[in-house]
């Protein structure tokens, strides 16, 4: 078996993403179903832009994880600007 490092994918909404190999969770799943499901707040923000929820604002990804929630709050285009806070240094590794 190869020495991953990190793992590469595409999620339903066609965010590509990077992820920890060792990562118990994304990349698990990711393996697991040959993919990761599209971030559940892609749908919460579909929900409020159908409700006219003004744009400009700023997205708050507290445990972000590797930020799939973050990168699609951004595409949205709902919001201009986002801070992700993480604690898990492992997942703020980029592997080569």
């Amino acid at each position: 078996m190869p020495n991953l490092r990190s793992l590469v994918f595409e999620d339903q909404a066609g965010n590509t993403v990077v992820a920890n190999a060792r990562d118990n969770f994304i990349t698990f799943e990711c393996v697991k179903y040959g993919g990761y499901k599209t971030s559940p707040i892609h749908q919460a923000i579909l929900f409020y832009q159908k409700l006219g929820f003004p744009s400009g604002r700023t997205f708050l990804d507290v445990g972000a994880n590797i930020g799939t929630e973050t990168v699609s709050a951004i595409r949205s285009g709902v919001f201009d600007r986002a801070i992700a806070i993480e604690p898990d240094a492992a997942n703020l590794t980029i592997s080569e």
